[in-house]
């Protein structure tokens, strides 16, 4: 098994180059979706409720977390931020850890970890290769302006304040350089030579602009698609090298 992970910013394509990735790739794939293991935590685990609960009383409804409450809550400051994090962070970790062990042995298969916070959790790691979406800033916080305003009808001004608001939270660090911190640190994973020299190629990134590369929206899908099944292809192609994951 080799573990792929996939990583980005809001509204910077990962959602679309996942479905893409499943629905393409002729190995057989596990998916661990980091944000669905979160809504199911947030929907049916008493301690993780209780928690919120006491962090942010607003943020329960029906004995469930409300998850707009909670990211009304969540995006107000980054002290709120780290609050809700470290409530949900190790359950996530070893959500993943008993994912991966049921498939550990499988020669084959193509684990994608689909996180926004992977670096963050520390599970990047863990990956063979890391898939690192981004996108022009402008487009992006034209889409993230857009799919606000209709999922919670307010006005597009609004709305572009809320993702500018997320955007503030999300780039504590450039993802350019987040990834060359997480690059040196893949280096230094075990003693597999082989595996130290993958790292300079550790981190693939996926630009999914459009207007900037005067690309139609279809002729980016086809363009990074074809990038990331590469990268899928490329952990297969030394036979004998193992799964960097170590627990």
């Amino acid at each position: 098994m080799k573990i792929l992970g996939i990583t980005g910013g809001s509204n910077t394509g990962k959602s679309s180059l996942v479905k893409a990735l499943r629905a393409q790739t002729a190995h057989p794939v596990v998916y661990f979706d980091a944000d669905a293991e979160l809504h199911h935590l947030y929907a049916h685990d008493a301690e993780v409720i209780a928690a919120i609960g006491d962090l942010c009383p607003d943020a329960i409804q029906n004995g469930a977390v409300d998850r707009r409450a909670l990211g009304d809550f969540y995006f107000a400051s980054d002290a709120n931020a780290t609050a809700v994090e470290d409530i949900t962070r190790d359950k996530i970790r070893s959500a993943f850890h008993e994912r991966v062990a049921e498939h550990q042995h499988e020669a084959d298969t193509v684990f994608l970890l689909d996180m926004p916070l992977l670096t963050e959790l520390g599970l990047q790691r863990y990956c063979d290769t890391v898939l690192l979406t981004t996108c022009d800033p402008a487009e992006r916080a034209e889409r993230g302006a857009a799919r606000i305003a209709a999922s919670r009808k307010i006005p597009h001004d609004e709305a572009a304040a809320f993702f500018a608001n997320i955007l503030r939270r999300q780039t504590g660090l450039p993802s350019t350089e987040r990834a060359h911190l997480s690059i040196e640190e893949a280096a230094q994973l075990g003693d597999d030579n082989k595996r130290k020299k993958l790292a300079g190629s550790y981190y693939v990134e996926i630009d999914t602009s459009n207007a900037i590369y005067d690309r139609t929206r279809a002729e980016t899908e086809a363009d990074t698609i074809q990038q990331a099944l590469d990268a899928m292809e490329g952990l297969f192609k030394e036979k004998g090298m193992p799964s960097s994951y170590r627990r």
